[in-house]
């Protein structure tokens, strides 16, 4: 034993949550500018196909705009590369720019004073919000380790352009389906956005209106405002800022529909392959799917739906790692449906000596384990096997999110480490804070992932972690799997 190392993976998770607003805005942003500049461009080849120079008018200032929101989408997706940290310093201007526009644009409409300035208010008020958590995920990536960076950009850029997990580029069936319904989720995500900065950028109705029948500020009385403005206050106050929740609630409400389809075709393909070497999911029974918490701290990060894969360990894997090959499970005895998630084994026979028998096959043939660690009596019968089978140097331990206070924490890795033959390790690290994953580096060195939180994207860091360290290729190698 060289060495063991503490990594605080709860840093890189954090980091995920906070960046998921400017990952959700730089994409709508892009699909909308895009949308927008497609149905202009052909407008325009059509209107002056006789006239080039007109076309080339139109085009020319468009494209670099174009180039810049592509960069800026994949600067927040891939924030390790040299050219992205440059880009994402330039995306901090964004805010100050569309506010900025905003305000003058108001201020040209509303002299100072004016009656009306109140649903202008609130319109701004609307868009920093918005500014700020953009900020907040910008200035987060800016600061964050490269180490920390490695862990939370995203493995696939394309699937994750149209907000899509990994598992999109590993399945066949169905994949033009769910990409047709990612592709619409895109599409309202962005109508979404346009309906906040419509809030400001369109032209003031309810003051325009005013001043057409109750004539100038000066001369105009406020009963007479009342009298004839109310259908614009409630386009104002109710139509626009409704319109912008419901568009982003269709967006998340088709993202989910389109992640079951992905995670359905990708455990459909996990459960036709029969020669790929797997990865081995081992839980409790009574904790099947291992429900995670998304931990959504603020509103906009609750109703984009920060946690792309959902709320169980169980999709996490399936969705993200499905490139490293089919994740297997030992399904619970008498079980008559199985949950919607990892491809599960059944066995007739359901005695210790035959789901054990299974358990250690499946165990020798994976490439990798990922074991949930809890008190049961079949997990440490499992625990102890991982010791003396050697399997230890392939197995990642995670603790589950009911084993984050401190004492039952450490209780816990106590009893993992006499289990696995690890203890002698796990005494030389001095740590108080919980630990959420420990598993061997390829040099055989202990290594320990804590957090505070124990949410649904630390443990995604975490795996993330382990999968890097034990470099695997998602080219999979072929075993024989016996019937």
């Amino acid at each position: 034993m060289a060495e063991a190392a503490v990594r605080h993976i709860d840093d890189a998770g954090s980091l995920l949550d906070r960046s998921a607003v400017p990952r959700w805005l730089m994409r709508s942003i892009l699909a909308g500018a895009s949308i927008y500049f497609l149905s202009a461009f052909f407008a325009t080849l059509v209107l002056y196909i006789d006239r080039p120079h007109v076309f080339l008018t139109f085009a020319a200032p468009q494209l670099p705009l174009v180039a810049v929101m592509v960069l800026g989408a994949i600067a927040v997706l891939k924030p390790r590369r040299g050219v992205a940290r440059v880009a994402l310093l330039f995306l901090l201007t964004l805010p100050v720019g569309w506010i900025a526009i905003a305000v003058i644009g108001l201020n040209e409409r509303l002299p100072a004073g004016a009656y009306w300035t109140l649903p202008a208010s609130f319109r701004l008020v609307l868009l920093a919000w918005l500014g700020v958590e953009f900020w907040i995920g910008i200035l987060a990536l800016l600061r964050a380790s490269q180490d920390d960076l490695a862990l939370v950009e995203e493995p696939r850029i394309v699937p994750a352009l149209i907000g899509a997990p990994p598992a999109l580029s590993e399945i066949a069936a169905g994949r033009r389906g769910a990409t047709i319904v990612f592709g619409l989720a895109l599409f309202f995500s962005a109508f979404g956005v346009l309906q906040a900065f419509a809030l400001v950028a369109s032209p003031d109705i309810t003051w325009q209106r005013a001043i057409e029948v109750c004539g100038a500020p000066d001369t105009a009385t406020r009963d007479c405002f009342d009298q004839n403005s109310q259908a614009e206050l409630f386009g104002q106050f109710i139509v626009w800022p409704l319109g912008f929740v419901a568009s982003i609630w269709l967006s998340r409400w088709l993202l989910v529909r389109a992640r079951r389809r992905t995670l359905r075709s990708a455990a459909e393909a996990m459960a036709a392959d029969d020669t790929t070497a797997p990865i081995l999911f081992l839980r409790a029974f009574q904790n099947d799917q291992v429900q995670l918490d998304a931990q959504a701290s603020t509103p906009i990060r609750w109703l984009i739906g920060r946690t792309r894969s959902g709320h169980s360990l169980d999709h996490i894997l399936v969705e993200e790692f499905a490139a490293y090959g089919p994740t297997v499970a030992l399904g619970r005895p008498n079980e008559e449906t199985p949950p919607f998630g990892v491809w599960r084994t059944y066995l007739r026979d359901a005695s210790d000596a035959a789901w054990q028998g299974e358990v250690a096959r499946l165990a020798e043939l994976a490439r990798a384990i990922v074991m949930v660690a809890d008190d049961g009596k079949g997990v440490a019968w499992e625990l102890e096997h991982i010791g003396q089978a050697g399997h230890c140097h392939k197995t990642i331990f995670l603790a589950p999110p009911q084993q984050a206070d401190a004492e039952v924490n450490a209780r816990l890795w106590s009893s993992v480490g006499e289990a696995t033959g690890l203890s002698r390790e796990l005494r030389q690290v001095s740590e108080s804070r919980p630990v959420l994953a420990m598993f061997l580096d390829q040099s055989g060195n202990l290594r320990l992932a804590t957090s505070e939180r124990f949410a649904a994207s630390d443990y995604l860091v975490a795996l993330r972690w382990f999968f890097e360290d034990r470099r695997l290729s998602p080219s999979h190698p072929t075993v024989a799997l016996p019937g």
